[in-house]
C-alpha cells in the first residue's frame, strides 16, 4: 500500500479517526434512528464512502460510531461526518489519532457509559470487531486496535472498582423494580433478547417469584422462563397480563409501540420501558409517574458516576497508559515491516546469487555447505542495519522509515537479472 506522494504506507496511531454520536448529545430517537439492521453491510458502506482503508462500525443503544483507519484520516472523517450528521439531525464529533484510540480504550472500560462500568459494552466491542471483519471492511490494524481495546477493558475492570455495584441499564431497571415492590409482587418482563433476559435473570436473583415472560417468539419465551423458573405467555395475551401485574418492564427492539394506551389499565402498575425505540405508547390519562422510560434512569447513572468518580479516574489512567503502550506497539510494527521488506529483498539476492554460483562452479553436491554459508553471511551483515532500522521505530522516524521501505520494495537488484 502507497501514499498519494508514492510513499510506503506504514502503521501509525495517526491513521485513526472515530466519528460518531452517543447519548450525551443525542435523544434515544435519534440513536434509533441511525441503528443500522445489518452493520456488517453497513461497515462496508461506509468504508467505501468514506474512502478509508479499514471500518469497524460500533452501535449500541446509547452510541453510533464509525471507527476508520486511513491513509487520509482527515479526509475520511470529513466524509463519515457529513453522512452520519445527515441522519443524526445533531452534533457529531471527530476523534483524530490518538484522540480516537483513548476513546474506545475508554468506551471499553466503561467509562463512557451512559452507566459507568457497565460489562456489556466489552461484549459489544468484540462483536462490533467480528461482525466488521466477516463483512471484509476490518483488516490487521482494526484488529490489533480493538483486540487491544478489549485487554484495556479488562484491566480496567481487574485493577479497579470501576465495575461493582449496578453496572448496566438491565440491573439498574431491575433495581428499580426491587427498591419500590416486594418479592412477592407480579412483574412482567416483555422481551427475550439480551436485555429481557439480564432483567428476569437480575429479578430471580432478588428473590422475585412471580415473573412472566413475553416475547413476540414463544419459544425463546418458554425457554427463558424454564430455565428461571418463571412462566411464558403469547404474545396475544399481552392485554391481560398487564391487567394483572404491578410492574411491566418492556425490552424489546419494535419500530412501533408493543403496549398501546389501550392496553394500559387505569391502575397503579409501573410501566419500565427501556426499549430503544420506546415500545410503550405514552398514556394521555394516566399519571406520568406511572411511565417510566430510559431517560429516567439517567438519573440513577448520574448517580452511579459520582459514587465511582475516584474509581473512574483510575480507570482513566490505565486507558491513558495503554495508548502509550499501544503507539509504541505499532511502532514496532512500522520498523518490522520495513525490516521484513529488507530481508525479503536480501534473501532474494541471496539466492538468486548462490544458484549462479553453484551452476558456474558445477557444485551442486556442496549446495548445503554453500547455502549456509550464503545465510550466515547475509544475517551478520543484516544484524546491524535490523537494529538500526529498530532503534527508528522506536524513536518514530516516520519518514526515514517510510523512505527506505519505497526503496526496498521498488528495489530490483542483481537476482533479477538474467544471468
Amino acid at each position: 500500500m502507497s501514499t498519494a506522494e508514492g510513499r510506503a504506507h506504514l502503521p501509525s496511531i495517526g491513521g485513526y479517526a472515530c466519528v460518531g454520536v452517543d447519548f450525551r448529545a443525542a435523544s434515544a430517537a435519534v440513536l434509533s434512528a441511525l441503528q443500522e439492521p445489518d452493520p456488517g453491510s453497513a461497515s462496508l458502506r461506509f468504508l467505501e464512502e468514506s474512502d478509508a482503508d479499514e471500518v469497524v462500525l460500533l452501535q449500541t443503544c446509547n452510541r453510533f460510531e464509525v471507527y476508520i483507519y486511513s491513509r487520509d484520516p482527515v479526509e475520511s472523517s470529513s466524509r463519515l461526518r457529513w453522512l452520519i450528521g445527515r441522519r443524526a439531525g445533531g452534533e457529531v464529533y471527530v476523534l483524530l489519532g490518538r484522540e480516537a484510540v483513548l476513546h474506545l480504550f475508554r468506551v471499553a472500560s466503561g467509562l463512557e457509559s451512559m452507566v459507568v462500568g457497565e460489562y456489556e459494552i466489552l461484549s459489544q466491542v468484540r462483536d462490533a470487531l467480528l461482525r466488521s471483519s466477516s463483512a471484509g471492511s476490518a483488516g490487521p490494524m482494526m484488529k490489533v486496535l480493538f483486540e487491544r481495546a478489549i485487554r484495556v477493558g479488562r484491566r480496567a475492570r481487574s485493577e479497579t472498582g470501576i465495575s461493582r455495584g449496578s453496572t448496566s441499564v438491565a440491573r439498574l431497571a431491575a433495581e428499580e423494580i426491587t427498591r419500590r415492590f416486594t418479592c412477592g409482587s407480579r412483574v412482567l418482563v416483555v422481551g427475550a433478547g439480551h436485555m429481557g433476559s439480564s432483567i428476569a435473570s437480575y429479578l430471580r436473583d432478588a428473590g422475585f417469584t412471580d415473573v412472566t415472560i413475553a416475547n413476540r417468539t414463544f419459544d425463546r419465551a418458554a425457554s427463558l422462563a424454564s430455565r428461571l423458573g418463571y412462566r411464558a405467555i403469547q404474545l396475544e395475551d399481552l392485554g391481560r397480563a398487564i391487567r394483572s401485574a404491578d410492574a411491566v418492564v418492556v425490552a424489546v427492539s419494535s419500530p412501533s409501540p408493543v403496549i398501546t394506551e389501550d392496553m394500559i389499565p387505569p391502575s397503579d402498575v409501573l410501566l419500565l420501558d427501556i426499549s430503544i425505540p420506546g415500545a410503550v405508547e405514552r398514556p394521555s390519562s394516566h399519571p406520568p409517574s406511572q411511565l417510566l422510560t430510559i431517560d429516567d434512569l439517567m438519573g440513577l447513572a448520574e448517580e452511579n458516576r459520582r459514587r465511582r468518580i475516584v474509581e473512574a479516574e483510575e480507570a482513566g489512567r490505565v486507558a491513558a497508559q495503554e495508548v502509550e503502550s499501544f503507539e509504541d506497539y505499532l511502532r514496532d510494527m512500522a520498523a518490522d515491516d520495513v525490516i521484513r521488506s529488507f530481508m525479503e529483498k536480501a534473501e532474494s539476492i541471496r539466492s538468486a546469487e548462490l544458484e549462479r554460483a553453484m551452476r558456474i562452479l558445477g557444485m551442486d553436491d556442496r549446495a548445503e555447505v554453500l547455502e549456509a554459508m550464503t545465510k550466515a553471511i547475509v544475517n551478520k551483515v543484516s544484524a546491524p542495519i535490523i537494529e538500526a532500522l529498530r532503534d527508528a521505530g522506536r524513536r518514530g522516524d516516520r519518514e526515514l522509515l517510510e523512505r527506505l521501505k519505497a526503496i526496498f520494495e521498488g528495489f530490483e537488484g542483481e537476482a533479477r537479472q538474467e544471468l
